[in-house]
């Protein structure tokens, strides 16, 4: 459990996390899996990304998921493993793009 002063601390952290918002350099963790879907208008391949909210000591940060909430992120037509490290290739007004950091 945190403290008053260490909850303060991790409140102004996820602020300025947000405030900047994913950038194009940033790599991102899939921590659980997530399997692409067609996203709805644009036919593509697509996960999500969201602010991390659960408080384990690494700090606040943005990852990757199957879910259905958060900014969009397009992806190869493939399943993405748990662990799994992606980087931002192109940032657009509402959606990035995605690599395995791996991929050349």
């Amino acid at each position: 459990m945190l403290n008053p002063g260490e909850w303060d601390k991790y409140c102004k952290k996820a602020d300025a996390l947000r405030e900047r918002g994913v950038q194009v350099g940033d790599v991102l963790i899939c921590d659980d899996g997530a399997e692409p879907r067609f996203h709805d208008l644009s036919g593509k391949f697509h996960v999500r990304i969201s602010e991390y909210c659960v408080i384990d000591g690494t700090g606040p940060r943005f990852f990757v998921h199957g879910f259905q909430k958060g900014l969009v992120a397009y992806v190869l037509d493939e399943e993405i493993l748990p662990g799994t490290k992606l980087r931002v290739m192109k940032k657009f007004e509402r959606s990035v793009v995605l690599e395995p950091v791996d991929a050349k």
